[in-house]
């Protein structure tokens, strides 16, 4: 009976451990999400601030996004951690940054990460440049001519609707137009398009970054559609279907690839930030993703 009534002890008392023990672990896990979430939003805060330094620094040097990658990278092809965080601690503050409150340099470094999609450690000037220029859509066609006045101003060609321009300066109050330079990305064109006139006729709108899924396709890694076809197994690790809606953040404009005639495009899967080659025109002809 002794042993009985002590065996009863024990095993209420590993209970009582074995709750204890789960709740601890509970509440470490806890923790540890909540110091995630605020860690996330510390970068992302982070983030948000040495972008507004970018684009104001951009602005008052007027740069394009190459040619300020070329001062952060200091003429070589990538960046890395320090050379972002460097440039950025000696960059002048934005009006949005709190006054006294320093950001240090660990904490640029810290931001570098959501810049580094790829993870790779370094940063190319296709993924900066991505990461800065300002798009447009067209929303009503409108002609991109060569100079900032029309009088006497040749047309380079007609954009439309559904086209998607790459802000190049401006805008700029010409007579009772708002214009801004810029480079059609079907075809690299530049010129002078107008956004909108005093009397409310907007010609062109903030966007054209983001593209839809309207028809299944793949995204590969590669560019060449079989670029992958003699890694093996390798390859379902880096492809995956895009079902109809998903949405896709452009890296580089489509392109006809040589042989096939399909048109690919690089970019950025909002889902899950897989980065990768779609298919955006078939060779028939057949849209596979739209401007949104």
């Amino acid at each position: 009976n002794w042993v009985k009534v002590e065996k009863t002890k024990l095993v209420a008392q590993k209970k009582n451990v074995d709750n204890i023990i789960t709740r601890a672990k509970s509440a470490i896990l806890s923790f540890k999400a909540q110091a995630s979430k605020q860690d996330q939003a510390e970068v992302q805060a982070f983030f948000t601030t040495a972008m507004a330094r970018l684009r104001a620094f951009m602005a008052s040097e007027k740069l394009t996004p190459a040619e300020l990658f070329k001062k952060v990278a200091g003429g070589v092809e990538t960046f890395d951690k320090e050379k972002f965080a460097a440039f950025l601690v000696k960059a002048p503050k934005v009006e949005s940054e709190k006054e006294g409150e320093d950001i240090a340099e660990e904490d640029f470094a810290r931001a570098f990460s959501t810049l580094d999609e790829e993870k790779s450690g370094s940063v190319s000037d296709e993924t900066f440049v991505a990461s800065l220029r300002r798009l447009m859509k067209v929303i009503r066609d409108v002609a991109l001519t060569d100079t900032l006045s029309l009088t006497d101003a040749k047309s380079v060609r007609r954009l439309e609707i559904g086209e998607a321009v790459e802000v190049l300066e401006g805008p700029v109050t010409e007579g009772e137009l708002s214009r801004v330079r810029a480079k059609a990305l079907k075809d690299d064109l530049e010129g002078w398009v107008s956004v909108a006139s005093t009397a409310g006729i907007n010609f062109l709108e903030e966007g054209g970054g983001v593209f839809k899924v309207v028809k299944e396709t793949i995204m590969t890694e590669c560019f060449e559609i079989d670029g992958g076809a003699k890694v093996g197994s390798k390859v379902k690790e880096s492809t995956r279907k895009l079902k109809p809606g998903e949405l896709l953040e452009v890296r580089t404009w489509g392109k006809k690839q040589d042989g096939t005639g399909l048109t690919r495009m690089k970019c950025k899967a909002k889902s899950d930030g897989m980065i990768g080659f779609v298919t955006t025109i078939g060779n028939t002809g057949i849209k596979f993703v739209e401007l949104v």
